[in-house]
C-alpha cells in the first residue's frame, strides 16, 4: 500500500498599524563557513558553534533574518505537551489551504507585546526593535505573506491537542509520549489532510555532512526541474526532525506564491508566471518549543547567556504546576521511551520563552539557519561523541548527528 512504502521511506536516515523604519543595516563582514563533511577529521564543533552562532548574528544585524516570538508555545494546553511531530507538520497543512489572496498584509501586522498566554515577555516578540508597553499595531514587511499568528496559535493549543490522543491511541502509546514522525504523517495520509501527490521527499542523514544538507536544500527548493515542473506555483514545507524535535520550514514566496506581487516588491518575468526566482524566496523556521538564547538579538541575551549552553529543556504546565522535560526520547534495545526531567537552567529566566518564528530572507543562508539551529543543541557529551566518532548510517538511532526531513506541496 501507499502508507507502507511511505513508511518505509520515511525511516530510512538515508540522504535520498504602524509603519517602523528599519536599522541601518550592519556592515560587520559575514564570517565564512566552514566546510564540513562525513570525512572532516577532528571537528573541533566548539569552534563551528561560536562561528555560525557569529555569521547568524551578524546576518540578523544585516536584516538577512528577523525573528519574533509568538503568544503560546507548546505545554500551554497540556494536551500539547510533546507534541511537536504533530505541531510541525499541521503548520504546513494549514500553510497550504491558507489563502493569502485577501490578506496578504495581515502577516506582516502583529501586537508589538505580549498577551496574559507569555510566560515572559521582557524582550518583546520582534527584532525590530519594537518594544512598546502597549497593544501596538506593527508592521514590517519582511514578514509578509505566510501563516497568521493566529493560525499557528491554532494549530499549537487546538488542533495538535485533538489530534495527538488520537494518533497516540492507535499506536497504543501513553498520554504525553514522543511520536516518531513518519508515523504522524502516515495517520495525516490515512485521514486525508496530506495525499501521495502532495509527498515532494524524505531525506535526512548527518548535519554536519554538507552533501546530506545540500540533498535537503535541493529537495525543499525543487531543484530538480521535472519536480519544479510538476509543483510550479504550489507552496513547499517541511517537517525537519533532529536532536528529538521537530521544526517546520515554510517556504515562502515573496511575491506571494506567485500571486500579484506586493508594492514593496519588483515585478520580474519569474514572478509573473510563478516560475521559482531565488531572489523571490523566503524560508521561514517554525518551532513551538525553542531555546529562545539561540535566536535573539545580542542585546537581548549577555554573552555569557548566549555561550555553550545544553540542551534546550522544555517547560510544560500541568495542573497548574510547572515542571522542566526535554522534547527527546531515548530509544533503547527494547523500543522503550524513557523521558527525561532534569532540574532547570535559570540562565534562560529573562529571555521569552514562547514559539518563535524565524524568516531567512535570502536563501543564500540558508545553510546557516540549519546548522546554526544544529549546533545550538549539541551537548559536552555529544560534542565529544562527534569528535571520537565518524558518521555511520548504521548508528544513525542514536548519533546525535542525524536529521531527518518530510517535504510536502500544496495539493
Amino acid at each position: 500500500s501507499s502508507g507502507s512504502v511511505f513508511a518505509s521511506l520515511a525511516r530510512s536516515s538515508t540522504p535520498v498599524a504602524v509603519t517602523t523604519p528599519s536599522p541601518t543595516p550592519s556592515t560587520e563582514p559575514i564570517p565564512t563557513p566552514i566546510p564540513i563533511t562525513t570525512t572532516t577529521p577532528n571537528v573541533d564543533l566548539r569552534s563551528m558553534t561560536q562561528r555560525y552562532r557569529q555569521r547568524y548574528q551578524t546576518l540578523l544585524a544585516k536584516r538577512k533574518f528577523h525573528y519574533r516570538f509568538l503568544q503560546t508555545y507548546q505545554g500551554r494546553n497540556p494536551e500539547s505537551t510533546n507534541g511537536c511531530t504533530v505541531i510541525a507538520p499541521l503548520t504546513c497543512i494549514h500553510y497550504f489551504i491558507h489563502s493569502e489572496d485577501d490578506d496578504r498584509d495581515t502577516t506582516a501586522m502583529y501586537l508589538s507585546s505580549s498577551s496574559s498566554h507569555t510566560r515572559n515577555h521582557r524582550h518583546g516578540n520582534t527584532n525590530d526593535h519594537i518594544r512598546n508597553d502597549g497593544n501596538e499595531l506593527c508592521y514590517n514587511p519582511a514578514w509578509e505573506h505566510g501563516l497568521h499568528d493566529e493560525m499557528i496559535h491554532h494549530v499549537i493549543d487546538e488542533h495538535a491537542p485533538a489530534v495527538l490522543p488520537i494518533v497516540r491511541g492507535k499506536l497504543g502509546l501513553a498520554k504525553d509520549s514522543f511520536i516518531i514522525p513518519s508515523d504522524v504523517h502516515e495517520h495525516l495520509m490515512e485521514e486525508g489532510l496530506l495525499t501521495t501527490s502532495q509527498f515532494v521527499g524524505v531525506c535526512g542523514g548527518n548535519i554536519l555532512d554538507d552533501d546530506h544538507i545540500a540533498q535537503f536544500k535541493s529537495t525543499l527548493l525543487i531543484e530538480d526541474p521535472h519536480e519544479r515542473k510538476r509543483l510550479q506555483g504550489k507552496k513547499i514545507a517541511a517537517a525537519f526532525f533532529f536532536h528529538g524535535h521537530v521544526i517546520a520550514l515554510h517556504v515562502i514566496r515573496k511575491s506571494g506564491n506567485g500571486r500579484p506581487l506586493h508594492r514593496h516588491h519588483h515585478h520580474n518575468n519569474k514572478s509573473k508566471t510563478g516560475e521559482f526566482d531565488p531572489a523571490d524566496v523566503t524560508v521561514e523556521l517554525i518551532d513551538s518549543l525553542p531555546d529562545p538564547s539561540t535566536w535573539v538579538a545580542p542585546d537581548s541575551c549577555a554573552a555569557s547567556d548566549c555561550e555553550e549552553r545544553e540542551p534546550v529543556q522544555e517547560r510544560v504546565s500541568r495542573g497548574g504546576t510547572t515542571i522542566d522535560c526535554y522534547d527527546n526520547y531515548n530509544d533503547d534495545d527494547d523500543g522503550d521511551e524513557e523521558w527525561e526531567r532534569p532540574e532547570q537552567f535559570d540562565d534562560d529566566a529573562d529571555l521569552n520563552q514562547n514559539a518563535i518564528r524565524v524568516r531567512c530572507t535570502d536563501i543564500e543562508h540558508l545553510d546557516t539557519l540549519l546548522r546554526h539551529y544544529a549546533c545550538s543543541k549539541f551537548s559536552g557529551e555529544e560534542w565529544k561523541f562527534i569528535r571520537e566518532n565518524e558518521w555511520e548510517e548504521n548508528n544513525s538511532y542514536f548519533d546525535p548527528r542525524v536529521f531527518q526531513a518530510f517535504v510536502w506541496a500544496e495539493a
